[in-house]
């Protein structure tokens, strides 16, 4: 066992930027970050036993081995070339003040690629050496080679990238005494740790099986030990240490009581599952005389296998799928086939909306004296004044310097990131991107990955996704059951084609046979799929004496629009007319408020705090226990916001001709609540508001329509929805409804225009060719970004970005700027008030209108410096942008420079969001469904 003469105790970890008297001796790091893995293991089973079945590893086996790797997870920094980085320390510890190898350089070849290639030119040979020894059947070294190096990809994985392994020797970072210390530094870990007591047991029969388990295994093997590199660098509870003592003397006595606070501190032990719970009395929030809906008292009663499955759910929208899904997942953890669950949502508004509803309920998932974290997940999160923080609790700003972009920097980086760590929390709720980042070629993509392990995944709104979406989707679907996971989709109604492609994914990820679903034409329906299992049920719609029926006019005129609006707000109807491009809704606020109408405007374009207060109020005037005096005669002109997973309801509907599938969606937010005559709620009987009665903004139909028929109409909208063949189909087909009454089985509606076999018009047969060429390139982009599951955990020769570089979403580039008024020589946050201020005065803009700030006068920059520390990061990759208040036009505005390098301006104020400057100017361009308030 080590001694205190040890070599190995002469070299630092961890140090202070200002104090040189503190640092951390590297093998206690080293046995910091092992703790927290030998507790973790010990305190949540699921979670090794998990590992173990993706592994084929058995568990004692697999933990040691994963506990002694992250011992070795910083080996690099034994390495001459990363002591230098402090020449003070190089000195004080070693006695040298210069060093003969190459400059460290955590970009070009960091620690964790200098790590491997000591591994991989030193140690290798010495572990196995100790492992060996009881397999006499395994001789070939290349064989063990091929075993272990998953072990190691994924130790010094733990920066969040695979490890850059390039054509570097091990003498340009190593003289022979570091080179000795780490031999010497091992061979005392596996002493430790106990490793030559390592046995795979019929190692010979498994070893095909073995390597291919393990190559999968390391995707999740990477996760846990970023998780531990985390926590184990945290120096609030590893208090720093430079006195030397042995390593069993601080294993024993220091490393692992701390691991174990730390564990217990940071929140992410899973919780005890509650039993299977009665819907209406138990779990739900309902009114009291609640009744389950079809949907729910089917979920309630179908068998479950005791396996990974998929659960596809489609239905109309308003029918308590939310609550059918929390039914769903109450029964599947209490079976024990999970111990939490991530909601991902297309939108940040939908995320916001339907936070509030699982927030009443989720509690009841888990045993009385549980406390479950909570986490809603998206880019603006932390600004929501409803969200409340369960999950660990952000670490206090640290002073001291990290080397090398070190555990720490990452860590607090992380925690300051609600996104990173949402699916580490027992539940979360947020954006699909937080998911698709698991599977992108992104940095930490493992940190998500390892959170979805135990977790059932829950995505709503699987229609609203593009080619692109939907690449990722079925690659995230594929790892998930891979990892053992359960999913459940739903939706309106998906076109068979998607509904084969994700059950395709899923069960690829089982390593299980396709099954071919049955083109059923029923509807609504539940497509339940696991290995060797398939049922499709068809059920009914809601309670059949509640049904709405929905009529459709057809519009094609903005004046006949703006005449039923004034009607209908004349009689206190509350109306909504939903514009497919930011353009058009601005323009159409702008005319009617013009006209004497009080009118909302409601799209992507605002700041985070003009966008969390408009919703709020859309949600509070429109929801399913709104008031008549809270609706009657309100008006909000809103674009594809407004459109999912919001629990609205509006007298009077109003749509611009889109997608199929979203028309049936805006349709859902009409009448979607029972009220009376006024437009109280009640709970009971039929609506008494008359007719549901959605109107369609559209071109005339023709059956011979020209390339330019939907563009001519809507010029400010022709790249929002580019397929304009799919769009007339789809009106085609609404026209041909009997009594133009949208039918109860809107099925048959959707497959007539996503169909393999349906017929396009030769005018917009261009329109549908390129559509189907950009989604064919989408697919392959997705591909391309997307992880290969099955090569493991390796760079593989291709490059890894950060989060922002590998998009969740296709679409134009784009800038988040920081809106500030420049007054009276000040700078001040645009957006007022109490938290936060600078955050959330943020916008997303497009790159192509705004690509650079000019450079600060000397006033403007003088008073940037004075406020730094108070902006986000201190000021560092903010893009601040100055505005003064135009009082001609009532309007703040800023000078800008668009991406060919002229000179241009963007405008803002609180009612109508960010203008740019051509759209000031009569209609001449055309927006593309813009992505401000999706991830």
């Amino acid at each position: 066992m080590s001694d205190l003469e040890a070599d190995y105790l002469k070299y630092w970890g961890k140090a202070d930027r200002d104090d040189p008297t503190r640092y951390h001796l590297l093998p206690y790091h080293c046995l910091d970050v092992a703790a927290v893995g030998e507790i973790l293991l010990e305190e949540n089973s699921f979670l090794l036993n998990q590992l173990s079945e993706l592994s084929a590893v058995e568990n004692t086996t697999l933990k040691t081995i994963l506990v002694f790797f992250l011992a070795l997870h910083d080996l690099g920094k034994f390495s001459e070339s990363f002591q230098y980085v402090r020449p003070d320390l190089y000195q004080k510890l070693q006695g040298k003040s210069k060093s003969q190898k190459q400059p460290y350089s955590r970009k070009n070849f960091g620690h964790d690629s200098i790590g491997f290639l000591v591994w991989k030119e030193r140690i290798f040979k010495q572990v196995i050496g100790q492992i060996a020894q009881h397999h006499a059947e395994i001789n070939d070294e290349d064989d063990w080679w091929d075993l272990l190096k998953w072990f190691m990809e994924a130790s010094n994985g733990h920066h969040g990238l695979p490890v850059k392994q390039g054509t570097k020797e091990l003498d340009d970072f190593f003289d022979n005494p570091d080179q000795q210390a780490v031999f010497e530094f091992v061979k005392d870990i596996i002493e430790l740790l106990s490793l030559e007591e390592v046995c795979w047991t019929n190692l010979d029969k498994n070893y095909d099986r073995l390597y291919k388990q393990l190559s999968r295994a390391s995707w999740a093997f990477t996760g846990f030990y970023v998780i531990c590199d985390w926590i184990g660098s945290d120096e609030r509870k590893f208090k720093y240490q430079s006195q030397e003592q042995t390593l069993q003397q601080y294993w024993y006595n220091t490393a692992l009581e701390k691991a174990a606070e730390a564990i217990r501190e940071a929140g992410i032990l899973p919780c005890k599952s509650n039993y299977q719970l009665d819907p209406l009395t138990e779990l739900l929030d309902l009114p009291e005389n609640a009744k389950l809906t079809p949907l729910q008292a089917l979920i309630y009663d179908i068998p479950l296998p005791d396996k990974p499955q998929l659960f596809i759910i489609e239905d109309e929208t308003g029918a308590g799928k939310t609550e059918a899904s929390l039914i769903l997942l109450n029964r599947l953890m209490a079976k024990g086939l999970a111990n939490g669950f991530y909601l991902a949502l297309p939108t940040m508004a939908t995320a916001d909306g339907i936070y509030p509803r699982v927030q009443k309920t989720y509690n009841n998932l888990y045993s009385s004296d549980e406390k479950p974290s909570l986490v809603l997940s998206h880019s603006s999160a932390k600004l929501s004044d409803k969200f409340t923080e369960t999950i660990i609790s952000p670490a206090r700003v640290l002073s001291e310097q990290t080397y090398g972009d070190d555990a720490q920097s990452s860590c607090q980086a992380w925690l300051a990131d609600n996104r990173k760590k949402s699916l580490l929390a027992h539940v979360g709720v947020g954006t699909i991107d937080q998911a698709f980042l698991a599977v992108l070629k992104a940095k930490y993509q493992s940190l998500r990955l390892i959170g979805l392990i135990g977790k059932i995944l829950v995505i709503d709104e699987a229609h609203a996704y593009d080619a692109y979406m939907g690449k990722e989707l079925e690659v995230l679907l594929q790892v998930h059951a891979a990892l053992g996971g359960t999913a459940i989709i739903m939706s309106a109604t998906l076109p068979f084609s998607i509904r084969q492609k994700l059950t395709d994914a899923f069960l690829r990820g089982l390593g299980s046979e396709t099954q071919k679903l049955e083109k059923k034409k029923t509807y609504p329906l539940l497509t339940h799929i696991a290995e060797d299992y398939r049922n499709e049920l068809s059920f009914s719609c809601k309670q059949k004496k509640n049904e709405k029926e929905v009529r459709i006019k057809f519009v094609c005129s903005d004046r006949e629009i703006e005449h039923l609006i004034k009607q209908s707000l004349e009689m206190d109807r509350c109306v909504c007319w939903i514009r497919n491009s930011v353009k058009d809704a601005r323009q159409t606020f702008q005319r009617l408020e013009d006209n004497g109408l009080r009118v909302s405007l409601f799209h992507a374009r605002f700041t985070i705090a003009d966008r969390l207060h408009k919703q709020e109020r859309v949600l509070d005037a429109f929801n399913k226990k709104s008031s008549f005096e809270q609706r009657k005669g309100k008006l909000v002109i809103a674009t594809q916001v407004v459109e999912q997973s919001l629990d609205l309801d509006f007298d009077v509907m109003i749509t611009d001709l889109a997608p199929i599938d979203l028309i049936l969606q805006r349709a859902g937010r009409l009448h979607r609540h029972l009220r009376d005559k006024k437009g109280n709620p009640k709970t009971e009987g039929n609506d008494e508001r008359g007719a549901a009665t959605l109107y369609i903004n559209t071109p005339e139909f023709t059956n011979n329509p020209q390339s330019d028929w939907f563009s001519c109409f809507f010029p400010n909208a022709k790249k929002v929805y580019e397929n304009h063949a799919r769009l007339w189909l789809g009106l085609k087909h609404l026209q041909q409804l009997p009594k133009h009454r949208l039918p109860k089985n809107i099925r048959a509606l959707v497959e007539n225009v996503y169909g393999e076999d349906v017929e396009i018009p030769t005018g917009l047969e261009k329109s549908d060719i390129s559509a189907d060429g950009n989604e064919k390139s989408q697919r392959t982009i997705g591909e391309f970004n997307t992880i290969n599951y099955e090569s493991g955990y390796t760079m593989d020769g291709q490059d890894w970005e950060e989060d922002l570089k590998r998009p969740t979403r296709m679409g134009e580039e784009t800038l988040i700027l920081t809106l500030a008024k420049w007054e009276d020589g000040k700078l001040k946050a645009l957006t007022p008030g109490e938290k936060q201020t600078w955050r959330k005065s943020e916008i997303r803009v497009l790159k192509k209108n705004v690509a650079k700030i000019p450079l600060f006068n000397e006033e403007i920059q003088a008073a940037f410096d004075k406020i730094k520390h108070r902006l986000p990061n201190q000021g560092k990759w903010i893009n601040l942008l100055p505005m003064v208040w135009n009082a001609d036009i009532s309007i703040w505005q800023a000078d800008v420079i668009d991406s060919q390098g002229l000179n241009s301006k963007i405008f803002y104020n609180t009612e109508q969001g960010l203008i740019y400057a051509y759209e000031l100017e009569p209609l001449e361009t055309d927006d593309q469904l813009e992505t401000e308030e999706l991830i």
